[in-house]
């Protein structure tokens, strides 16, 4: 399966589409191929219906199934007001909306609250994401955070907590992961957290589904240099390239994480800092390979092509 990211442009309140107005249009004074004009329609406004029961403060972006449907989370409103995860249907006249869970349907929020990211579908229609909040298990904070799976049965959908985050002694699996998940080939799940971790400043994690439930492994601790050199409390999805490398974002830096072999709490993390992509246009940097990981360098030939 492949992994397909959904849109990022998402304004508070309000779902929003743009569509090409006519085809590419060509300068006449070059063979240059100008893009065509943008006509915004406004999909759906949230908090539409009575103490926002259909959601409000949508964050993330969305993801489209085959039959052109969108899905994605608020983070607020719904039944509850800890937020929803909600379906966009295309029909005849618009767009109908239908939220297909409400989060803090338990006692004391344990099947998560208050998500942040963003949505992803397998290939049997199942979704999965995170919340920020919420969970079993918090060692002493009031929140730690879920991931989570929403089956389709019937006309209905089921929550299935997949993993509670701070299950471990000091949070050190994790704690308030604010990003979506991405999956891969065989329907391992990847994100990060902005807190937890061994040195309490987020990681990067990998749900594994077993046969019985999932495992977590945390595969890299931020934090773990000097001055929190390697990047601190990342909050944005990771994206994978197809040697499995894993790319994401903190505050300061861009972060490369790189398998070795086996996987494991400090693989290794070559770190393009945000100093650095201020002052050059980052298609003027290539990464290159070495012994012990990778060195990055500008990249002079490229800057004229």
């Amino acid at each position: 399966m492949k992994i397909i990211f959904g849109l990022r442009s998402l304004f508070f309140a309000v779902l929003f589409v743009l569509a090409a107005d006519g085809a590419m249009a060509t300068d006449t004074r070059s063979s240059v191929r100008r893009p065509p004009a943008m006509a915004e329609q406004t999909l759906y406004t949230f908090c539409s219906q009575i103490n926002c029961t259909d959601g409000s403060s949508p964050y993330a972006g969305l993801i489209m199934d085959l039959a052109g449907n969108l899905y994605g989370t608020t983070l607020t409103g719904g039944a509850h007001d800890k937020g929803t995860v909600f379906k966009l249907v295309p029909n005849g006249s618009g767009w109908s909306e239908t939220v297909l869970y409400d989060f803090c349907s338990q006692a004391y929020c344990t099947d998560g609250s208050r998500p942040f990211g963003g949505l992803v579908m397998d290939a049997a229609g199942n979704l999965y994401g995170t919340t920020s909040d919420g969970g079993s298990v918090c060692y002493g904070y009031d929140r730690c955070g879920t991931a989570f799976k929403l089956t389709p049965i019937g006309a209905g959908w089921t929550e299935t907590i997949i993993y509670t985050f701070c299950a471990q002694t000091d949070c050190s699996d994790g704690a308030f992961p604010s990003s979506g998940l991405i999956m891969d080939e065989v329907g391992n799940l990847y994100g990060t957290t902005d807190g937890g971790g061994s040195h309490n400043q987020g990681t990067v994690f990998r749900l594994a589904p077993t046969g019985t439930g999932w495992t977590e492994t945390v595969l890299y601790a931020f934090c773990a240099q000097t001055d929190c050199s390697d990047g601190a409390n990342p909050a944005a999805n990771v994206l994978m390239d197809e040697a499995g490398n894993l790319y994401g974002t903190t505050p300061s830096a861009v972060f490369k994480l790189a398998p070795t072999g086996t996987l494991g709490r400090d693989g290794p993390l070559h770190l393009l800092h945000a100093d650095q992509l201020h002052r050059r246009h980052l298609s003027h940097w290539r990464v290159d390979h070495g012994w012990c990981g990778q060195s990055l360098r500008h990249d002079r030939r490229r800057r004229h092509q």
